[in-house]
């Protein structure tokens, strides 16, 4: 979600934001995704199972188990409501 604020802020701020690099953001448009992943999202508890299963599948290859870990952490931090409003927006 983090790559769609950078780019909307980019494209308000453009006197401060010079240029922008994005490493692996979402699509700016709404994610695609299978009524099962829509579903998913929607019923996000933030259990550490649902992280893994979320860092891995995020991934085009596995991680670093260090960073594997740090993903997951980082995951767990979020707000189950964003995920939730995420997946219907």
């Amino acid at each position: 979600m983090s790559g769609k604020i950078a780019a909307v802020m980019s494209l308000q701020f453009p006197d401060t934001i010079s240029g922008l690099i994005l490493v692996a953001p979402s699509p700016l448009t709404p994610q695609p995704m299978t009524v099962q992943l829509y579903l998913q999202q929607k019923e996000w508890t933030g259990s550490s199972e649902e992280a893994k299963a979320f860092v891995e599948g995020a991934c085009s290859q596995p991680l670093k188990p260090a960073l594997k870990e740090l993903a997951i952490k980082d995951t767990l931090q979020a707000d189950c409501e964003a995920f939730h409003k995420w997946a219907d927006s």
